[in-house]
């Protein structure tokens, strides 16, 4: 079981570095995109879609990667002894 925590912890960090590294290209084409509507140009697209997804990805990889910690983190047997 920790085995497999550890993978699903893993993936899940995975996932909020590709996220991370999309916020960062986000940033970037938010400033061309106001750069080019100063310069009156309008060959840049609209970055909504990138910033959705960004967002999605991040939060399924917070969850992931914080589901993989708690079962890392989970003791095994019962939490609460019954009285014998």
């Amino acid at each position: 079981m920790q085995n497999l925590a550890r993978v699903i912890a893993f993936l899940g960090l995975v996932v909020v570095i590709v996220a991370a590294v999309l916020l960062v290209g986000n940033i970037y084409r938010i400033n061309v995109l106001y750069a080019s509507s100063i310069l009156r140009n309008d060959a840049v697209r609209n970055p909504v879609y990138s910033i959705i997804w960004s967002t999605g990805l991040a939060l399924v990889g917070g969850f992931v990667a914080g589901l993989g910690v708690a079962l890392m983190l989970r003791r095994d047997g019962p939490a609460l002894r019954r009285p014998s």
